[in-house]
């Protein structure tokens, strides 16, 4: 049975089919099965032109497929991975990562922002965006691609995923804990746009356990550290949509969109750097065998000098008795001197 949306030129099309192997029991099948559908039908209600588009659904001798736009282009994390390689090589070049580079990187997540916006305005959450779910073509043009995990939030029954199903290197710390909200898409593309201007991950590859307590304690290099030639609102941009906490990020993707169209603009950004109280917090929390022992320190050099003062003012007042009591002394000798010699 196929139930096709449009008419499409076969070569302008790309199929996924869910094939079945790597399943288990018949209601591990059935979930995934489920899921594979509903992805399909959520990103035929999406018209936008930064989404690759669904053209309809279907199954052929038990297999589920789905078929849309074919997108002949690369992955932003392949992309990222070319230009790690070239970096090596590229480093004298003053050409490399120049004004172009940068704008470049802000037009991709600009237009990923507005896409990821509209699919909000849709009530559907992406969930899972990273630098494998954004393609790039052949004119430079980005596609947010692979809603798998998108969570319809019209549906008034549960999907069948867990908020806390995802790419653990790329979660939000609220989605850590199993809560997915319009925010959490926007720190996806931040995480994002963190990669492609430092070329590296956020938060590097490890074992789950070990990425949870990093992302927890924002145990990350800071961009300014890794490459001073990124412009410092673009740092700012980053920083703000990758807020540990939901209420420090943009808005909406919306927001973020803005921001970076500011950026292409020549305009002040309306992000602000990370307030001090929270990097000596940041730090406390990725240095805190360090910190315990400053602060173990201070502690004893505050009660030191507390003890000193103590001990300098009892002193004082020690030593002021003993001239007040010896000039009482030497009057009452002096006194008695001269009754001594008016008795004569």
């Amino acid at each position: 049975t196929r139930d096709w949306s449009s008419d499409v030129c076969s070569s302008d099309l790309a199929l996924k089919v869910l094939t079945g192997e790597a399943i288990g029991d018949q209601e591990s099948k059935q979930k995934m099965e489920d899921r594979f559908l509903r992805e399909a039908k959520l990103c035929s209600n999406l018209n936008h032109p930064n989404i690759v588009p669904v053209f309809g659904q279907g199954t052929d001798q038990g297999y589920s497929f789905y078929s849309m736009k074919r997108i002949d282009g690369t992955s932003i994390a392949s992309i990222i991975h070319r230009w790690r390689q070239d970096s090596v090589s590229k480093q004298s070049d003053p050409s490399w990562r120049s004004k172009s580079h940068w704008r470049q990187i802000a037009r991709w997540l600009h237009d990923a922002s507005d896409a990821v916006d509209f699919a909000h305005q849709n009530k559907i959450l992406h969930r899972d965006i990273k630098p494998s779910n954004l393609m790039v073509d052949g004119y430079g043009k980005i596609w947010l691609c692979d809603f798998g995990l998108a969570k319809d939030l019209a549906a008034q029954v549960a999907d069948g995923t867990s908020a806390g199903i995802g790419t653990v290197q790329y979660m939000s710390p609220e989605g850590l804990v199993g809560v997915s909200t319009e925010k959490s898409d926007v720190y996806g593309l931040g995480i994002t746009l963190y990669e492609l201007l430092a070329l590296i991950p956020k938060y590097q590859r490890d074992t789950p356990m070990n990425l949870y307590r990093r992302i927890m304690a924002e145990d990350s290099a800071r961009l300014e550290q890794l490459d001073p030639r990124i412009p410092r609102d673009l740092i700012t941009i980053t920083d703000k949509a990758t807020s540990f906490l939901p209420s420090r990020r943009y808005a909406s993707a919306s927001e973020l969109r803005d921001d970076l169209g500011r950026f292409l603009e020549g305009r002040p950004v309306l992000a602000r750097t990370t307030p001090f109280r929270d990097q000596c917090r940041r730090w406390i929390r990725n240095n805190q065998a360090l910190a315990t022992s400053l602060a173990t320190t201070a502690l004893f050099l505050i009660l030191l000098t507390l003890l000193s003062t103590y001990f300098a003012i009892d002193s004082n007042w020690k030593t002021k008795r003993m001239e007040s009591a010896l000039k009482a002394s030497d009057a009452s000798l002096l006194e008695s001197r001269q009754i001594g010699r008016a008795h004569v």
